[in-house]
């Protein structure tokens, strides 16, 4: 991640954080509001993915046990996604 990025990190972490330990609509719309403030300074979507996915990785180092509760009864007995992986290095199987 470029560190002229790293200040944007710190406060979507923040919001990512306080969002999944239960911080509800306030904590959801700073993270939105980050990500409005984000398009609008001209930050590239692949940017914009690159740091969501090291903030997640970072929380969900730091909070591990407090993403379980989160997950309601009725998402764990719900089927799995019919949405296919794909690995880029192989040919999909027809």
């Amino acid at each position: 991640m470029k560190e002229t990025l790293r200040p944007l990190a710190e406060r979507y972490g923040s919001a990512l954080e306080a969002f999944v330990t239960g911080g509800g609509e306030e904590a959801r719309s700073r993270g939105y509001e980050i990500g409005r403030t984000a398009v609008a300074d001209h930050v590239g979507l692949l940017e914009i993915a690159e740091l969501h996915h090291e903030v997640l990785e970072t929380v969900m180092r730091r909070t591990p046990a407090r993403w379980r509760p989160l997950r309601s009864s009725s998402a764990r007995s719900s089927p799995p996604s019919r949405c296919r992986c794909v690995d880029i290095g192989r040919p999909t199987p027809a």
